[in-house]
C-alpha cells in the first residue's frame, strides 16, 4: 500500500489552496494504492479533485478537470505550483524534468520557462515518444486516446515513467467520441481504472456554471474521506455479516459510495468483484424478506433492507447476462412465465426517425438470457433494448440520501414498498448479437433514444415468449380470439398508431373485440390532435402499476395508473362506453397533460387546461356538451356564490373544476374554433413573443382569446376573478364587450 501521507505532502508542498473552475469535475478513487490529494465538498459529500498513485515502477497524478493542467503565465499560482509539484513527484526529479506534452502547446511553452525540457506533440503517443526522445513524464488530457495509446502509456509508466493526466468526467457523456452509436468509455478512466481504481466521475461536478474560479483549501482529513475504499470496505463487512450494519445515517455514505463505484467500475473495467460477491451473499441470505407485497411491504424505515435492495438492483444492471438470476419477488409482481411456455422468435422492422419505444410482442423470462440481433447500421443508430414497461421508481428523498439513483423520472411520494422499487431496465445494443437478461423479465421493446436516421432497421429477437397483443389494422379479431389472447406472457398490449395500452394479460384476454376498443382510442387521440393542432409523432402509452410513484394516475411516457386487488377502475378504458366514468376521465385527463403547453397554462390551471381536451373528446365521441358534462354540474351550482363573493382568484385557483367551468362557458358561447385557432397561434410565437411570466400569460390568454372570439373578454375575466393588466384590457377596447352567459349574471 502506498504511503499516502508522504505522497500528499510532496505534491502539496508550499500550497495552501488550489484554484479550480466552479464547475470542476471529480474523481472516484477506490484503489488501495491510490491517494486523494485534493478534495472538496459537493452537496455535503467529500469529492476527490486530484489523486495520485504509484504504478509499477512509475507514478501517476490524475486531475478531475482538464483545465487544471492547461497552464500559462496568467494561471493561478496555486495551480501552477500544484502542477510543478506533481511533475517533480511523478518524475522523481526536483528540477530539469524531461516532459512529453501531448497536445498542449501553451503548457509546453510555460514548462520551458520553468526550466523543464518540454516537447509538444500531437497524434499517437507511441509516435510522439519516438519523436521526443527520452522523456521522464507524459502530460495529457486527451479523451480520445486509443487502445494503442493507452497501452503505450501503461508500458511507459510501469517501467518507471511518470504521468500527469487530466479530464472532465461530467462532459464526457455529452462530447465523448461515439462507437456504434454509444459514447465510448472515457479514455482516461479506461487507462487507470483496471490497475489503480481511479475513474473520472461522469455524474458529479462542482455546482457552478464554469464562469468563475474558486479556491479549494487543502484539507487532508477531507481528502482521506474522499477515498471511497474505506467506506466500501466497511459496507462489505456489513454485507458479509462480519459486523452489524448501523441503523442511522451512518449507513448512507457507504451505500452511496458503493452504488457510484458499481456503476463506474463496471463500465470502465475496474475490479468490483469482492463488493459484488458480498452484495449477492447478503441478498441470498435475506431474499425471503426482500419480496415486498401489499400485505408485507418493506417499510420506509427499514433502511438496511432497502440498502440491500439498492445494491442488488445496481449489481444486476451491471452483471454479464449469464450471471443474472431471477428475483424471487417477480413471482408476485410483475409475474412469472409458465415453465412450459415455448419460445417464439420474431422479426420486426424499426423506423428510427422518432424517439419512442417500439413494441415487439415478446416477453423476456425473469433471469433468462435472450438475444437481440441487429445490423451494423442499427448499432450506429444507437438503438437500445428495454425489458419492462414500468417506469416508476419508488425511491423517496430519504432513499436518495441513502444512495438510490438521482435521475429517476418519477420519484415516489410513498415510503413503503409494495413491490420491488425498480422493475424495468434498458440495455445498450453493443454488438450485432447482444445477449440480455433481466431479473424481473418483462415486455421487450426496441428503444429509439432520439430522433434521427429513419433506417429502416431490422431486428430479430430469440428466446422470448409471446405476449397477448392486438394491433389495430394488423391483427385479425378472429386470430386474437382463437390464439392471440392465449399467449403465455403475464402482460400484453392493445395498440393503434396513436395509443398503446399495457395491462396484465388477465385484463386483456376477456376482451372479445379489441378492435372496437382501439378504434375508440384512435378516434379519441385524433381529437387531441384536432384541438391542439399537433399530430402525434409517436403513440401515447399507458401502463398499469400496482404502486405508481405519484398519485393514482400521472402523465408521462407512458402514463401510469394504479391497478391493484382493490382498485381496478383503470380497466374501464377497455370499455369505450364508460369513457365519461371516473376511470376514463383520469386517462383523458393525463393525455391532456401530455399535450398541455406552458405558454397558455398560468398559475392555477395546471389541472385545468388539460381538462379542456377532455371536454372536447367527450363531446366529439359521446355527444356530451361541455357545459352539461357531469363533472361540471357541481361547479355550476357553486358559480353564483363564487361571483357573489367577488370572484376571488385565490379560490378560483384552488378549485380546478370551477376554473374549468370558465373555459366551458367560452366554448358554449363561441364553440371550439377559437380554441383551435388560439392554440395554433401560440405554436407560431417566436421566442420574443412567448409570455415572460405568469402575469404575461394571463394577459396574453385574455387578448389572444378575445381576438379569436371577436369579443372583449375583459369583463368576463374580471367577473371570474382572473386578474389581468389595465394595458391588456385597454388593447381590447375596439371589440364588443362580452361579460359571460346570461345565467351567470
Amino acid at each position: 500500500m502506498a504511503d499516502g501521507e508522504s505522497i500528499r505532502e510532496r505534491i502539496l508542498r508550499d500550497i495552501d489552496s488550489v484554484t479550480v473552475s466552479d464547475a470542476c469535475g471529480t474523481l472516484l478513487v477506490c484503489g488501495q494504492d491510490a491517494v486523494v490529494v485534493v478534495a472538496c465538498e459537493v452537496d455535503g459529500r467529500p469529492e476527490a479533485l486530484v489523486a495520485a498513485a504509484p504504478w509499477g515502477k512509475g507514478r501517476v497524478v490524475a486531475f478531475g478537470h482538464e483545465d487544471m493542467i492547461e497552464l500559462d503565465e496568467d494561471s493561478a499560482d496555486g495551480r501552477k505550483q500544484l502542477v510543478l509539484n506533481a511533475l517533480a513527484w511523478a518524475s522523481n526529479k526536483d528540477t530539469d524534468a524531461r516532459v512529453l506534452v501531448h497536445g498542449q502547446s501553451e503548457l509546453a511553452v510555460w514548462l520551458e520557462a520553468q526550466g523543464c525540457s518540454a516537447f509538444d506533440a500531437e497524434g499517437a503517443i507511441s509516435d510522439a515518444r519516438r519523436a521526443a526522445g527520452k522523456r521522464d513524464v507524459i502530460i495529457t488530457n486527451d479523451a480520445t486516446l486509443s487502445e494503442e495509446d493507452r497501452a503505450a502509456i501503461e508500458a511507459f509508466v510501469t517501467n518507471g515513467g511518470g504521468l500527469l493526466v487530466a479530464g472532465t468526467g461530467w462532459a464526457h457523456p455529452h462530447y465523448g467520441p461515439k462507437v456504434r452509436g454509444r459514447v465510448a468509455p472515457m479514455a482516461q478512466s479506461a487507462l487507470l481504472a483496471p490497475s489503480l481504481g481511479v475513474i473520472w466521475d461522469e455524474e458529479t461536478a462542482l455546482p457552478g456554471d464554469g464562469s468563475e474560479e474558486i479556491d479549494v483549501e487543502v484539507d487532508n482529513e477531507l481528502a482521506d474521506r474522499a477515498h471511497m475504499g474505506t467506506e466500501i470496505s466497511a459496507l462489505t463487512g456489513w454485507l458479509s455479516g462480519d459486523e452489524d450494519p448501523p441503523v442511522d445515517d451512518a449507513l448512507s455514505i457507504p451505500v452511496r459510495s458503493a452504488l457510484r463505484w458499481i456503476r463506474a467500475a463496471a463500465r470502465n473495467g475496474a475490479d468490483w468483484s469482492a463488493l459484488s460477491a458480498a452484495i449477492d451473499e447478503a441478498f441470498q441470505e435475506m431474499q425471503d424478506e426482500l419480496a415486498p407485497t401489499p400485505e408485507s411491504p418493506i417499510d420506509g424505515d427499514e433502511r438496511w433492507k432497502r440498502s440491500v435492495v439498492f445494491l442488488q438492483t445496481a449489481r444486476w444492471k451491471e452483471l454479464p447476462p449469464d450471471e443474472v438470476s431471477a428475483c424471487e419477488a417477480t413471482h408476485d409482481y410483475p409475474g412469472a412465465v409458465s415453465e412450459d411456455a415455448e419460445d417464439e422468435p420474431c422479426s420486426l422492422t424499426v423506423d428510427g426517425s422518432v424517439a419512442r419505444w417500439v413494441s415487439t410482442g415478446r416477453y423476456a423470462r425473469p433471469g433468462t438470457v435472450f438475444e437481440v440481433e441487429v445490423s451494423e447500421e442499427a448499432l450506429e443508430r444507437g438503438l437500445r433494448v428495454r425489458v419492462g414497461a414500468h417506469i416508476d421508481e419508488l425511491y423517496t428523498d430519504d432513499d436518495r440520501t441513502s444512495g438510490a439513483k438521482d435521475d429517476a423520472d418519477y420519484a415516489s411520494d410513498e415510503g413503503d414498498w409494495q413491490r420491488w422499487p425498480e422493475l424495468s431496465f434498458e440495455y445498450p445494443l453493443t454488438d450485432v448479437v447482444t445477449r440480455v437478461a433481466s431479473p424481473f423479465g418483462g415486455l421487450v421493446y426496441v428503444v429509439v433514444a432520439e430522433d434521427g436516421e429513419a433506417g429502416p432497421y431490422e431486428v430479430e429477437l430469440r428466446d422470448c415468449v409471446a405476449a397477448p397483443r392486438f394491433v389495430l389494422g394488423e391483427t385479425n379479431v378472429r386470430d386474437w380470439q382463437q390464439s392471440g389472447r392465449h399467449a403465455p406472457a403475464p402482460w400484453g398490449e392493445f395498440e393503434c398508431d396513436r395509443f398503446v395500452i399495457t395491462f396484465p394479460s388477465d385484463a386483456l384476454r376477456p376482451i372479445d373485440d379489441p378492435e372496437a376498443v382501439m378504434r375508440f382510442w384512435d378516434r379519441a387521440l385524433r381529437c387531441y390532435e384536432e384541438l391542439s393542432g399537433v399530430e402525434y409523432r409517436r403513440a401515447e402509452r399507458i401502463v398499469a402499476d400496482r404502486q405508481p410513484s405519484l398519485g393514482y394516475l400521472h402523465s408521462g411516457y407512458p402514463i401510469v395508473g394504479l391497478v391493484d386487488a382493490e382498485d381496478q377502475a383503470l380497466f374501464s378504458i377497455l370499455e369505450p362506453r364508460k369513457v365519461v366514468s371516473d376511470g376514463a376521465w383520469g386517462t383523458l385527463h393525463e393525455l391532456g397533460h401530455n399535450v398541455q403547453q406552458d405558454a397558455w397554462t398560468f398559475d392555477g390551471t395546471d389541472e385545468v387546461t388539460n381538462n379542456v381536451f377532455v371536454l372536447f373528446v367527450t363531446e366529439a365521441l359521446c355527444g356530451v356538451r361541455p357545459i352539461e358534462h357531469p363533472m361540471l354540474q357541481e361547479p355550476l351550482a357553486k358559480l353564483k356564490e363564487h361571483q357573489r363573493k367577488g370572484g376571488k382568484f385565490a379560490r378560483w385557483k384552488e378549485d380546478p373544476f370551477l376554473a374549468l367551468l370558465m373555459y366551458a362557458q367560452v366554448q358554449a358561447a363561441f364553440g371550439w374554433r377559437p380554441f383551435i385557432e388560439v392554440f395554433a397561434e401560440y405554436r407560431g410565437l417566436s421566442d420574443d413573443e412567448q409570455p415572460k411570466d405568469d402575469d404575461d400569460k394571463r394577459d396574453q390568454w385574455l387578448t389572444r382569446l378575445s381576438r379569436r372570439v371577436g369579443r372583449d373578454l375583459g369583463p368576463f375575466f374580471e367577473r371570474w376573478g382572473v386578474p389581468t393588466s389595465a394595458e391588456a384590457r385597454k388593447a381590447l377596447k375596439d371589440l364588443p364587450v362580452w361579460g359571460g352567459p346570461e345565467e351567470a349574471e
